[in-house]
């Protein structure tokens, strides 16, 4: 038989900034990436030969089948943030950043798989008929699932330096769950 997987991968990315007066300015930044995964895989009937040429049945697998999935995975993420520097008279510089950063991702999955390939040359889920080597009835397999998640934080920063002497710096970052 034959197995083989296709991928599709997209990233997209955006920037704007503003400066409304000297030292200042905003940023808004947007992410957004998606994936796509599609899976196929036929299973054909083996047979072995023996070296006297007696062939002794199926020596890996007596029913044919056929397996179909797909996934996709949506993630978006944002970020909002904007900072002011400056000095003051006598050596004091200082910047200050602040903003917030938000994330999510979705996806899904589906597949399904069935046995009694009709037609070798044609190995779709619509050209089975579901029944096993021995003619018995064989269900076919379903599957699927969503998954999602999001997180939200805020993050800032502030610098200090006197005269390029003393340098104090914090920063803060809290993060929200899903």
């Amino acid at each position: 038989g034959r197995a083989k997987h296709e991928e599709d991968w997209l990233y997209q990315q955006l920037q704007l900034e503003y400066r409304p007066m000297a030292g200042m300015r905003i940023v808004g930044e947007a992410n957004y990436r998606t994936d796509t995964y599609l899976y196929h895989q036929d299973v054909l009937t083996v047979y072995q030969t023996a070296v006297d040429g007696v062939n002794k049945g199926n020596a890996w697998n007596p029913n044919t089948s056929v397996n179909e999935s797909v996934a996709k995975n949506n993630y978006f993420n944002i970020n909002v943030y904007g900072d002011y520097e400056g000095t003051i008279e006598g050596g004091h510089y200082f910047k200050a950043m602040i903003g917030v950063q938000a994330e999510g991702n979705y996806s899904r999955d589906f597949g399904a798989s069935r046995v009694g390939l009709m037609v070798p040359g044609l190995p779709t889920l619509n050209t089975t008929t579901g029944l096993g080597a021995d003619g018995t009835t064989i269900p076919p397999s379903v599957w699927g699932s969503y998954g999602d998640w999001a997180t939200a934080g805020i993050f800032g920063r502030l610098n200090y330096n006197y005269q390029e002497k003393y340098l104090f710096e914090a920063n803060l970052r809290y993060d929200g769950t899903s």
